[in-house]
């Protein structure tokens, strides 16, 4: 009898263990998992789009070599600005470095379609009675490219703010007129088209919402240089006009998607 009650209280000991021995594993949590390091260095490339706001200031000379021509002021003065949407590619490579820091290169050509047109009105005098003519600039641009560099700082391991400037190109269709219609209808005008050189600066933030995935919000300032045409009629050959486009300010806003490799 005596041995029975052993056995029982034995039993119910390892029982009692057992059960503990199971709670505690039941409170255990489970290994948390190892963090996501986030990788910034790589090759990238993607897309963008976005929209743009153009101005510059104009100048038309009239180069008569007698007594000058009158229209309004000689020199005539304006201003041009056109707004519109662009949208293209952009493609580099992301260096992280110590380790909170990110540089880098960028390349990315654009497509718009910013056009711009000013009217002036004065009155013309060469031996014919006064009457109001036109001169007008036109200057629309078609495209935007630029090289830059990249240097931001890591506020989080997924988002980086950041500074960038380089070298700029943009592409523009020109034109200058005069219209004199007293007597008949005689045009100085000098349609041509160039690719102007200048720098471009800006300031973004870009989210790595998933390894391979960037998108960025960022303001770019480009600065083109301006040129200059001589506007001959052939009816007034002694009469020439020198139509001139100051430097171009361009004010972009845009929104980029990149795949990281």
């Amino acid at each position: 009898m005596r041995s029975l009650m052993r056995l029982s209280i034995i039993a119910a000991g390892l029982a009692a263990a057992g059960q503990a021995s199971a709670a505690d594993m039941a409170i255990k949590a489970p290994p948390a998992p190892p963090p996501v390091v986030q990788n910034w260095t790589g090759f990238y490339i993607g897309g963008h789009i976005g929209g743009g706001v153009t101005d510059g200031d104009l100048r038309a000379d009239y180069l008569s070599p007698g007594p000058p021509i009158v229209f309004g002021v000689n020199p005539t003065v304006g201003h041009t600005s056109a707004s519109g949407v662009l949208g293209g590619v952009q493609g580099g490579f992301n260096w992280q470095f110590a380790p909170n820091w990110v540089g880098g290169v960028e390349g990315d050509f654009s497509w718009t379609r910013m056009d711009s047109t000013f009217t002036t009105f004065g009155t013309y005098t060469s031996g014919f009675p006064n009457t109001t003519q036109p001169t007008t600039w036109m200057r629309d641009l078609n495209w935007l490219a630029s090289a830059r560099a990249r240097l931001g700082f890591l506020a989080t391991p997924s988002l980086l703010l950041y500074g960038t400037g380089g070298g700029a190109w943009g592409n523009f269709d020109y034109s200058g007129s005069f219209v004199n219609t007293t007597p008949g209808s005689n045009n100085w005008l000098s349609p041509f088209s160039s690719t102007r050189s200048g720098y471009v600066v800006g300031a973004g933030a870009e989210w790595m919402f998933a390894p391979h995935w960037l998108v960025r919000g960022e303001y770019l300032f480009y600065h083109l240089g301006g040129t200059s045409q001589l506007a001959t009629n052939p009816q007034f050959t002694a009469f020439p006009i020198l139509f001139t486009f100051g430097a171009t300010n361009i004010n972009v806003g845009r929104l980029a998607v990149s795949y990281k490799f």
